[in-house]
């Protein structure tokens, strides 16, 4: 299914941010429930796979993260945001803790 104009809009300049030789990028993509994020991040992710890129993304939650999973394409490592960085919330002492090495080096695009 291809995307939307407005879709379209949203994916090109973020694909162009991305993958500007000139320095790293942040970018944000927003929009209302429904409207395609999430599609139009997997149409993102599959360009980016397809010029060489490496990509993770992130959720805040073991669901979220399998949400992102299901929709994503083949190639995009997914986990949770802790994961990625190697840590746990210690709830005793309301702090993060370290319990891994992050999973992020090599990666050139997280999301």
């Amino acid at each position: 299914m291809p995307l939307t104009e407005h879709q379209l809009q949203a994916a090109i300049p973020i694909l162009q941010a991305l993958t500007s030789a000139d320095r790293p990028q942040q970018v944000a993509l927003e929009g209302y429930a429904g409207v395609g994020k999430t599609f139009t991040t997997a149409h993102i992710c599959s360009a980016l796979l397809s010029g060489g890129y490496t990509v993770h993304a992130t959720a805040p939650t073991h669901k979220a993260a399998n949400v992102l999973q299901s929709n994503l394409p083949p190639g995009v490592h997914v986990s949770t945001i802790h994961s990625a960085l190697g840590v746990h919330p210690c709830h005793r002492t309301q702090s993060l803790r370290r319990s891994r090495p992050h999973s992020l080096a090599g990666v050139d695009v997280l999301i």
